[in-house]
């Protein structure tokens, strides 16, 4: 509430309280002086505008006012809970009015000193500019006047840094697919891993797909990490491989596949991986360059240690570019836009690989 607002309201129960006392032959009762107060204030409600909320109820408010999906939802809560640990740290309690370059320089640190590599730095600073912006124009601080003085002007965000994405080979994919197992977890895990190979969908997405999403073998979704932003639905013409993996499972809910946990799946492969790679003459486990989110140096590591979900959307798009299709078509089925950063990497694909794409897909 603006202060001339607040001032005119006082101005405004200084005279009809004066006009009250002049005119009474006796002094007034307390009920008489409060209804003559909510008259000249609008009613109790009005006046409860005044209370300033603190800093992370404001944050609060901003986790629940905007308009994101779930996950990113998730997302901006844990950003500023981090925050707000680092503020334990701290001698002072953070404001709007005490946070500034040097304040996210120390909170960079901070996280740096609890082992977080560049890229899951980069992203928490970024929901909490965003938290910033929403809060410089957000119309309730205004009401009360509270000074916002954006701190990311006077500081920069490192840009995340990304190696050439690993994938697997297409010999890779089809061994696995083909792979006999007698565990029927492990089996339900593998299929879901290869159908995710064959149609590049996120596994948040993969796992909410019913027979509502299947059109005979053409596979229709809207992503939802970019929902809110565009409705664009992904249309995915499926190979038989694909549809023999479907007909495997009959949900009665109607799901496409077994419903698992990201964490359950991602957990589950390494071991799926490690597993056939001592049974498997040239094994499933060879040296992959990657980029240590920490040291940001290029380190080889066992293929296993990044058996996951994102593995399997990787392959998809991996392949189908090595094989030479074009951005635009292979945007449209990951449903990352054409010049995204993610969807970028893939043109660093090492030779060989499209090599093989190209003889075999």
């Amino acid at each position: 509430m603006k202060y001339n607002v607040i001032n005119d309201r006082l101005q405004a129960i200084n005279v009809e309280l004066s006009n009250l006392l002049q005119s009474a032959k006796e002094v007034p009762d307390k009920q008489l002086i409060i209804e003559k107060l909510n008259d000249v204030c609008n009613k109790v409600e009005s006046v409860k505008e005044l209370v300033v909320e603190t800093f992370w109820e404001t944050t609060d408010r901003f986790v629940e006012a905007t308009n994101v999906t779930p996950s990113s939802r998730k997302q901006l809560k844990s950003a500023l809970k981090r925050f707000k640990t680092f503020e334990g740290t701290l001698s002072y309690s953070l404001t709007f009015g005490n946070i500034n370059g040097e304040t996210l320089t120390a909170f960079e640190q901070w996280l740096k000193d609890g082992t977080r590599g560049r890229n899951s730095i980069t992203s928490i600073l970024k929901r909490i500019q965003r938290f910033f912006s929403w809060a410089i124009k957000d119309q309730k601080l205004n009401q009360v006047e509270v000074t916002i003085t954006n701190p990311f002007t006077d500081f920069t965000i490192t840009p995340e840094m990304y190696g050439t994405p690993v994938v697997l080979e297409k010999a890779e994919r089809d061994y696995l697919f083909d792979l006999p197992l007698v565990n029927e977890r492990m089996k339900k895990i593998r299929d879901i891993f290869i159908f995710q190979c064959y149609c590049g969908a996120r596994i948040s997405d993969l796992m909410k797909l019913t027979t509502a999403n299947l059109h005979g073998d053409i596979l229709k979704y809207v992503p939802q990490k970019t929902a809110k932003e565009s409705i664009k639905e992904v249309v995915i013409p499926l190979n038989k491989n694909a549809i023999h993996i479907l007909k495997r499972y009959n949900d009665p809910e109607g799901y496409l596949l077994p419903r698992m946990s990201d964490t359950e799946i991602n957990r589950t492969l390494k071991t799926l991986f490690k597993t056939v790679s001592k049974e498997r003459p040239k094994g499933l486990d060879r040296p992959v360059g990657h980029l240590n989110p920490k040291t940001e140096i290029i380190e080889y590591i066992p293929l296993h240690e990044l058996a996951s979900t994102h593995l399997a959307r990787r392959t998809f798009a991996g392949l189908m570019y090595a094989a030479g299709q074009k951005d635009d078509l292979i945007a449209s089925m990951t449903g990352h836009s054409e010049n995204s950063k993610a969807f970028t990497r893939y043109r660093a694909i090492d030779m060989d690989l499209k090599k093989k794409a190209t003889k075999n897909q």
